[in-house]
């Protein structure tokens, strides 16, 4: 039904429901997410964002709420999928962790 595609383009928000080129000229700024650290943030523009960073958001964002329960699951698959791949050297990295 093309209504219906019509209207989960209004409910995702002004940029991203609308004309792509509304994300394209967009040189605004999102936090996005480290890989390795959920918890710690890099200034990415709007119109360079990748789908690799929206899957990041994305995960920090259930993360965040993993206390509701439901986003538990995810946050959970995440770290999992994450713990045999992180890097040793994390421990002597000198970052600062900012709320996502």
């Amino acid at each position: 039904d093309g209504m219906q595609s019509i209207a989960q383009a209004s409910d995702m928000g002004r940029w991203w429901g609308d004309h792509p080129a509304l994300v394209w000229t967009n040189d605004g700024y999102l936090w996005i997410p480290y890989s390795d650290n959920l918890k710690v943030v890099r200034q990415v523009r709007v119109n360079e964002t990748s789908d690799d960073d929206m899957e990041l958001l994305a995960y920090a964002l259930w993360c965040l709420h993993q206390k509701f329960g439901y986003y538990d699951q995810f946050c959970n698959a995440y770290d999992a999928s994450r713990s045999s791949s992180r890097l040793a050297a994390d421990e002597n990295l000198d970052i600062r962790e900012l709320p996502v």
